[in-house]
């Protein structure tokens, strides 16, 4: 799954790398929707779906998948779009 995301987001020309944390995060989330691997492709998409209609449209190449990120990717979505200095670094 986590390939796949890679190579999705690759397709756009964008980087992504996931922290051992924010898999870990995404791991409690899917166990707590109790639905086993169907929890896991849902919290993915849940986190990152924004973040890949959103992306390809902007500079950015690279996107870390953090613990923050996963625990509120759409304040982190706006905050990586409003910051300049985010969207000039990566």
């Amino acid at each position: 799954m986590v390939v796949g995301k890679k190579l999705d987001f690759l397709a756009y020309g964008i980087r992504i790398q996931f922290s051992d944390e924010a898999l870990t995060e995404i791991a409690r989330k899917a166990a707590e929707e109790q639905t086993g691997a169907r929890g896991l492709v849902s919290i993915m998409e849940k986190t990152l779906l924004p973040f890949e209609k959103k992306l390809p449209s902007t500079d950015i190449k690279f996107l870390s998948i953090t613990s923050e990120l996963v625990k509120n990717p759409q304040s982190e979505l706006k905050r990586m779009l409003s910051d300049k200095d985010y969207l000039s670094y990566h």
